[in-house]
């Protein structure tokens, strides 16, 4: 398992998060799951094929419940890439959560057998008789909840452009297609969201939206000023998504239990620009094509150096963002520093 794939489950598994994804995707931002309401459930299910046991599981599960009742089963799987035989795996798990309604049923049933059995024939009333009728009829009225698998594609290069159900994946004769049920999966392209629905979550999976649909615009991320709540599990997973490190390191900072935090990348962005522009316009001076090449290489330098200068980055960072040596960006720095004294 990738580091990225458990950085999103650690993100989704908490119930804030789940419910504020569910209520954008399916409801469209009304809030008709609580997190209060949410109860983990194994991602785990066990199925049989060519005489072997296998085990399949999904990437996050939780039962939603009201009055302590369950009344759907929901799941996650996250996808960067397309798959084709996304809908053969989402039948996997979902018939594997049904199976697991019939078999709590069936194990509920044996227990209350064995309970008659240790009372005795002898102990049984009209009045137990009675009861014993009316719990037939409830069991035969058993309840089955819905099960709801939410595919997430992170991917913002490319559409999904694979089968999104059953009869898309699999070829039929003509005349057997009366006879195939089709089987549909939600498929959620996170990237090609629009603003307005991004706007929509409530939670730090909000910043994680954001990211993707940035990316899938202008190839780059801008962090905005959202707080985020879950600070290790979100800058792990940005950190995992992105490689850049910036987000490593904010999330080693000591922040409280409880605290909020802003990703607090502008200030290095704000600097690393304004060094290009700087760098830029100096190129400007010596002629377009040189110029606009050294003018990139002068900004960035101009840019790390005003991060060391402010403390906001280490000499060996500065030296490794613009391909130096630790012992050329500081001769380099000095030199920068006397050209200034001087002007």
């Amino acid at each position: 398992m990738s580091e990225k794939d458990v950085a999103e489950k650690t993100l989704e598994a908490h119930n804030d998060v789940f419910a504020d994804i569910v209520n954008v995707l399916l409801f469209n931002g009304e809030q008709v799951v609580h997190e209060d309401e949410l109860e983990d459930a194994l991602p785990r299910s066990i199925y049989k094929a060519a005489g072997k046991t296998h085990e399949q599981e999904r990437d996050v599960a939780k039962f939603w419940k009201m009055n302590g009742i369950r009344i759907a089963f929901c799941g996650f799987e996250n996808q960067t890439k397309a798959d084709a035989d996304m809908p053969l795996r989402v039948i996997g798990y979902d018939g594997a959560a049904y199976r697991a309604q019939m078999q709590h049923t069936k194990a509920k049933k044996k227990n209350d057998t064995s309970q008659k059995a240790a009372v005795g024939e002898a102990a049984v009333t009209a009045e137990a008789r009675c009861n014993k009728i009316r719990k037939k009829k409830r069991r035969e009225a058993v309840i089955r909840y819905p099960v709801v698998t939410l595919v997430l594609y992170f991917g913002y290069e490319r559409r999904w452009n694979q089968a999104k159900s059953l009869l898309e994946r699999l070829v039929v004769p003509e005349h057997m297609k009366p006879y195939v049920s089709d089987y549909r999966i939600n498929v959620f392209e996170i990237a090609f969201l629009t603003d307005e629905q991004v706007a929509m979550f409530q939670s730090d999976f909000r910043v994680v939206a954001d990211y993707f649909v940035q990316m899938r615009k202008n190839r780059e991320y801008v962090p905005t000023a959202d707080e985020v709540e879950h600070v290790g599990e979100i800058m792990e997973l940005m950190a995992a998504v992105t490689g850049d490190n910036r987000f490593e390191k904010q999330m080693n900072l000591p922040v409280r239990k409880g605290d909020k935090v802003r990703i607090n990348c502008q200030v290095m962005d704000q600097a690393e620009a304004a060094g290009i522009s700087k760098g830029m316009k100096r190129g400007m001076k010596r002629g377009m094509k040189r110029g606009m090449k050294r003018g990139l290489s002068r900004g960035r330098f101009l840019a790390m150096c005003e991060l060391v200068d402010d403390g906001q980055i280490s000499i060996e960072e500065g030296a490794r963002r613009v391909n130096m040596t630790e012992t050329e960006f500081r001769e380099q720095l000095e030199r920068m520093k006397e050209e200034k004294a001087q002007a």
